[in-house]
């Protein structure tokens, strides 16, 4: 039911096939795991011990949750998906409904956030971070009455951010950093209706005053 490679300098193609058949599975976790620098104005760099010496590579992402329905946690960090289009999110969609954290950070993801991720109404954490994502911010994210953690930053994200995510009542993290064409209003946060704790939007457009109504 949980099957956690993480952090083993594993590289080459994944054994998608032989890991989609575990068709209990309820965490996959394939990540490499790394301390990250943010270096000011100029970008990141791996931090502490970093022994990497190549890339796990997923080319066909469907194949390995296909047959994964019991799946509620992805970790997928590092893992180059840079050949899925927008296939990832069809398929998590389509395979996982049950998912509740989807975390594909360094992925090389560079398609939209497509609308199929509608579905995974179950979602609390979704860490996108670095990758190469496009297109505006989905609508859809403040509907998801479990989610507490929305990480996109390091992104090419773009256009206004759905002014309802910062309304979110249970969101406690909101990270949309260092997307430098999005755009957006902050608005009063109410400590009363709201538990957000960590908001990150610099380097982009957000323009307005954080201000807080007790």
């Amino acid at each position: 039911t949980h099957l956690n490679l993480s952090t083993c300098n594993f590289a080459g193609q994944v054994p998608a096939y032989s890991i989609g058949r575990l068709t209990d599975l309820v965490s996959l976790d394939l990540s490499f795991r790394s301390g990250i620098d943010e270096l000011f104005d100029i970008g990141f760099a791996p931090g502490g011990e970093f022994t990497y010496d190549g890339q796990l590579i997923l080319p066909n992402f469907t194949t390995l949750i296909a047959n994964l329905p019991c799946l509620e946690e992805l970790h997928l960090s590092w893992v180059d998906m840079s050949d899925q289009g927008d296939k990832w999110c069809t398929a998590l969609s389509k395979y996982t409904p049950n998912l509740r954290v989807l975390s594909l950070p360094f992925c090389s993801l560079s398609s939209p956030i497509c609308g199929s991720l509608a579905g995974l109404q179950s979602l609390s954490v979704v860490n996108l971070q670095y990758n190469r994502l496009t297109g505006s911010i989905p609508e859809f994210f403040a509907n998801f009455s479990s989610l507490s953690v929305l990480q996109l930053s390091y992104n090419y994200l773009e256009g206004r951010a759905p002014p309802m995510i910062f309304q979110h009542k249970k969101l406690v993290t909101i990270d949309l950093h260092h997307n430098h064409n999005l755009s957006g209003n902050l608005p009063n946060f109410s400590t009363d209706s709201n538990q957000l704790e960590n908001l990150f939007v610099g380097d982009t457009n957000f323009s307005g005053t954080v201000e807080l109504i007790y």
